[in-house]
Order: structure tokens, then C-alpha cells, then sequence
């Protein structure tokens, strides 16, 4: 993100596939031309905060 890589590890998730670390949390649900992915700010105690950037295949 931003020219910098980070360390993400999965997460629990109601949908979709949520990965955590470095302060990120990147979610991403569906498949093919449905497919949606957002990247959060991840709060220290452990909940999603601001959305940072998100995208959606049309």
C-alpha cells in the first residue's frame, strides 16, 4: 500500500476473507465480476476504523 509492503495474517470473518497486521485490515468478498475489497485502518483493540481505499471489478 502506498509503495510499502505489509504483514497481513487471516482473520475471522462473517464473509468474504479478512486479513490483519500493521495497523491494515484488508477484506475482499466475491468472485469474478462481483468481486468488492476495501483496505481499513486496523484499531489496537482489535475493530475495523476508517475506510482507506476500496475497490469493486465492473
Amino acid at each position: 500500500y502506498k509503495g510499502n509492503n505489509y504483514n497481513l495474517t487471516i482473520a475471522v470473518s462473517a464473509s468474504g476473507s479478512r486479513y490483519v497486521g500493521e495497523g491494515l485490515e484488508w477484506w475482499s468478498k466475491g468472485t469474478g465480476e462481483a468481486s468488492e475489497g476495501a483496505l481499513f485502518k486496523h484499531l489496537e483493540d482489535g475493530t475495523t476504523g476508517n475506510s482507506l481505499e476500496s475497490c469493486t471489478k465492473k
